[in-house]
């Protein structure tokens, strides 16, 4: 098993004109780090600034994807956690944006390690925010449903209102159930992304709305599936 990290650090209020960030690959051993500056919402960090402190603590961060894997042996997949730094170096704020891992203790194992990070101050302002991509990577491809698929609107009814009833007025606008479908339908790990901070409350409802949900069969594989999920839609009956 060969577990990447991917990063890129993203300008969230980049003009559209921006250079393009260079996608960069960090294995098991020494990182490659350039004078590339990555600037925030109001201040910057440079590359390295980003870089090196998950690089000190990814044994952690693999222990929370290893521990999972250890329970579900074809758990992969990429995430991105959006931070925001403040003044003294320290995240303010951590959510993942983005996640196909498909198993919440180990997205929640991973945002608790990069909300302890320590960064350095942001250059030129009070604060910096970016986008760090992390990637899982198993040697066995899994199939792939997409969220039109026939087997899936089959039954993706009594999915759907379970998530509606975890909906709350403070529920993020936009949110992705990853599940995996095993042989006979049922679901054996589910994880859950928003674009906004997800309460434990709330994400521990949508996962257990996966992991309760009897999908179709299959035919003697695992299917992995990302549905998404969003409040306009449930007010529209979509």
């Amino acid at each position: 098993m060969r577990i990447a990290l991917l990063i890129t650090a993203v300008l969230m209020s980049a003009p559209a004109h921006a250079e393009r960030k260079k996608q960069q690959k960090i294995d098991d051993s020494t990182p490659a780090m350039d004078d590339l500056q990555l600037e925030g919402t109001i201040g910057k960090l440079r590359d390295e600034e980003i870089k090196a402190p998950f690089h000190a603590r990814w044994e952690e961060i693999k222990h929370c994807y290893q521990t999972a894997q250890e329970l579900h042996w074809f758990i992969s997949g990429k995430l991105s956690v959006k931070v925001r730094v403040g003044d003294q170096g320290k995240p303010k704020l951590t959510y993942i944006q983005t996640s196909d891992v498909g198993n919440y203790d180990a997205e929640r194992c991973l945002l608790n390690v990069v909300s302890t990070l320590s960064f350095a101050k942001p250059h030129g302002g009070s604060e910096a925010e970016f986008i760090f991509p992390i990637e899982f990577r198993a040697k066995n491809a899994l199939e792939t449903w997409q969220p039109d698929h026939a087997k899936v609107q089959k039954r993706l009814r009594p999915l759907r209102q379970a998530v509606a009833a975890c909906m709350n007025k403070g529920a993020p606008d936009q949110v992705s159930l990853t599940m995996y479908i095993m042989p006979g339908g049922k679901i054996s790990s589910a994880g859950v992304s928003a674009d906004a901070p997800i309460e434990q409350g709330f994400g521990s409802c949508v996962v257990a709305s996966g992991l309760k949900w009897r999908a179709s069969d299959p035919d003697k594989s695992i299917a992995k599936i990302t549905i998404p999920f969003s409040k306009q839609g449930f007010k529209d009956g979509q």
